[in-house]
Parts: C-alpha cells; structure tokens; sequence
C-alpha cells in the first residue's frame, strides 16, 4: 500500500511539473486554434476533414485522459473536483454521452472553454509564487476578455452564417460585432437574427459588465497598492522622527501635538482605513503588523527620535492589547535599544512587564478621567487648563530638586518671587511624600521643590 502511495505521489508530481503544464498550454491553444479555422474557413474543413476529425478525437482523448488520471492521483477527490470543474466542463461536450444532443449547436462553442481552462491553470501557477502581485488577478482578467472575445466571434459565425440575411460572413465580422458588443457601444450596423444569436450577445454584454467591473477592481487595487508603495518612499526619506504603533480613539490628537511640535510621524497599523488624512510629507502610514520585525524595518525604527505604542482594543480584549503592547516594546527595544519609548498600558498590572521589556515612560489608559470628572465639578474649566499646563509644561522642563542651602528656612511665598528671577515658576514642595502649596511653609532639610524651568 505504502509503495503505491508513493507510485500515485511520484504521477502527481510529474503531472503538474512546469514542463506537462506548459505542454498542455501548447495542446489547448492548438485546439482552440483549430475550433477557429473550422468556422472561418468551412471550405478548409471540407478539404482535409479526415485531419480535423483526428485531431479533435486526439484533443478529446488527450484531455479526457489527463483528467482522469488527475483525478485518481488527487488526495481529496472532491475538492478536486470543485477546483478543476473549468476542466471538466472543457471535455464533457465532446464525451460519448453528449452526442445526444448532437444537434444543439451551442455545445460546439463550449470548445472554447478550453481557453478559459488555459487562464485558470496559469492563474493557479502563479498563486504559488509571492512575487506574483496582482498578476494573478491580470491574467484571470486578460482570459476571460480574450475567451468572450473568442467564443463570440466562432459563436456568432455558428449562429448566422446560414441565416438567409445573415451579416456575419467572416471572422472579421464576428470580431467587430464582439467588440462592439462587450463594449456596450452598439453601433447597430451588426446585430444577431437568430435566437441562438441573440442569446449570445445578451450574455456578451453581461460578461462585458462584469469586465469592466472587475478591470476597475484592480485598478483601485494598483492605485492603493501604489499608494502603499508612496508610504514606503516616504518614510525612507525621514530620519528623527516618532514611530506610533497602534491605533485608538487617541491618534488623532497625538497626532496634532506631534505636528504641532514639527515632528515628522509614521504610523504602523494594521487598519489603515481608521486613519485620518495627514500631510503627507508629514505623516506616512505603513500597513501591517508593527510585531513583525519586517515591518518595523520599514518604518526606520533605528533612525526614529521616539516611540508611541497606543493599545489597541479594537477587536482584542484589554488582557490582549496590553500583551500586544509589550511585545511591540519589547521588539523596539531589540532594533533600537536607546529609543525613548511610551506605552499606553490598559490595566495596572501591565505595567511591570512594560518596564521589564524597556517601556521608559508608562500611561495608564483613563489614569487621569477620574481625577478630571471630579475636580471639574466646582470648577469646570480644569480640564482645558489642564491640558493648557501641559502644553506649557512640556515647551519646557518640569523638575523636582532637593532644597538648594540659600532657601532652607525661607517661606514658600519668598522663594517662589526668587526662583521667578531665574526663569523658574513654583508649583510647590514636597515633604514626607506630601505636596504641599503653602505659602507660609517654611523650607528644611530633605524638602524638594517642583518647579517648570523655562527654556
């Protein structure tokens, strides 16, 4: 049993090598090739018909043959079946079964089918490859416009040659009508009598919707991508700038003071959709997973000045944010152990892992709102001024430093007018762990001092 599995194993890797498929590029695009002389040239046909009749039971058997065998080395027989159905369908008109129907003429245009089976094994082909791209998707696309441009010229040439006022006596006629037809344009000089024909030109035009929604699919698709591409120069371009990783309801005002400060930022999301429109030689945004070493790559990681992980809860639970947040700090700290990094941490715990994977500054997310909506009850401006006394503070320096010997024994009050002589502005003292405004305190030993140094 083992020995066959092998025999099967060694059939099927011989059956989708490059050299059989390329072979059997060759067998359908002679068959297909053939399907053409007979309906343009019918006095060619009747000249050397024995040559036509062999030929056709050779592609018959040929195809017929190499289905089958496909299908008894195949694995799983029924996904096979479902992913090689263009193939089945490309032999079953010509089986003995169908000659039952030998006189519905529509099953002679299924030969063309055969071309669409061609697009499908080279669209298979190249899905292995990683630099394929978009070709995948072109080459579908280039079939499928090719194969409707083929089966209506022959399907057309089947349909109203004999008709007694049939407009369509040469491949020529059938190919402008074709073109017309998938086109939409209609001009009318052209226009199909019989039933058949007018069936077919009904699904031309269907087909030749589709087409062109799907040409404009890709377009889009290239336009982005090409887009993507734009980012990527950019960002090669910046150096000194803040990497943010993540996305949440934050970005955009992080973003603003950032610009605000002249920093150049590149964001790395995996949601690019979530993100705003930003100058865009100011803020570049990378698609991807900021984990992957790859991507971080990208966004020049060892030439950035900081670093912002925001946690990012969309679709994640907090427990899954915050472990996100400290892998993405720990994979900055490996590319760029020197960059200054802040993490927006979910839960307290968080942090210690945060510091442990080389976080230098930790905000817990909403570590302020409590503080923010109590405070701002008997005095509603807190919050705005708040943020003013940040913005302010971070133009700035904001220390905290032992009592120098000049001031110990001086009151707050005094020491607050000398510091303004040094371009320092009091915020208050600190003893025993206690922060303390009191004017008439007087300083001593082991107090320290918190002031804004201006700059």
């Amino acid at each position: 049993m083992e020995s066959k599995r092998s025999l099967i194993d060694r059939v099927e890797v011989v059956l989708y090598s490059t050299a059989v498929e390329l072979f059997i590029y060759a067998m359908i695009l002679f068959s297909v090739a053939l399907v053409g002389v007979e309906v343009a040239s019918p006095e060619t046909v009747a000249s050397n018909a024995q040559f036509f009749a062999v030929a056709e039971g050779a592609f018959i058997v040929f195809f017929s043959v190499e289905y089958l065998v496909k299908f008894v080395v195949a694995k799983d027989k029924w996904l096979f079946f479902r992913r090689y159905f263009i193939d089945l369908l490309a032999i079953l008109p010509f089986l003995r079964f169908f000659r039952l129907f030998r006189g519905l003429r529509i099953l002679r245009l299924l030969r063309v089918v055969r071309l669409l089976r061609l697009g499908n094994m080279m669209a298979r082909r190249l899905s292995t490859l990683e630099s394929a791209g978009n070709m995948r998707e072109v080459i579908i696309i280039l079939v499928v416009f090719l194969s409707t441009v083929l089966a209506g010229s022959i399907g057309i040439m089947m349909f109203e040659r004999s008709h007694p006022d049939g407009q369509f006596q040469t491949m020529g006629d059938g190919l402008w009508w074709t073109m017309v037809t998938i086109t939409t344009v209609g001009y009318g000089d052209k226009y199909p009598q019989t039933p058949e024909g007018r069936v077919l030109g009904v699904a031309i035009m269907l087909i030749g919707l589709s087409f062109y929604g799907l040409v404009a699919g890709l377009g889009s698709t290239y336009i982005i991508d090409r887009l993507k591409k734009g980012s990527e120069w950019l960002v090669s371009t910046f150096s000194g700038h803040i990497v943010i990783l993540g996305v949440n309801d934050k970005l955009d005002r992080v973003v603003t003071l950032l610009l605000e400060q002249e920093l150049r930022v590149v964001i790395v999301t995996e949601r690019s959709d979530d993100v705003a429109q930003y100058p865009e030689h100011l803020v570049a945004v990378l698609e991807g997973d900021f984990l992957s070493p790859h991507v971080l790559a990208k966004a020049r990681v060892e030439h950035a000045s900081g670093a912002v992980i925001l946690a990012d809860t969309h679709d994640r639970s907090s427990a899954d944010a915050d472990a996100r947040s400290v892998l993405g700090a720990l994979a900055l700290e490996r590319m760029h152990p020197k960059l200054g990094t802040v993490v927006e941490a979910v839960s307290d715990e968080t942090a210690i892992h945060l510091q442990g994977a080389g976080a230098d500054a930790i905000i817990r997310s909403g570590a302020l709102t409590a503080e923010m909506l109590a405070f701002s009850t008997d005095h509603p401006g807190y919050s705005a001024n708040l943020g003013v006394l940040l913005r302010f503070a971070h133009r700035n320096r904001i220390v905290m430093n032992e009592v120098p010997a000049r001031l110990l024994g001086k009151p707050l009050q005094t020491v607050q007018r000398i510091l303004a002589t040094e371009r320092k502005i009091l915020l208050g003292a600190q003893r025993d762990g206690e922060t303390t405004l009191d004017p008439e305190l007087e300083l001593a030993a082991g107090d320290e001092l918190i002031c804004i140094e201006i700059i």
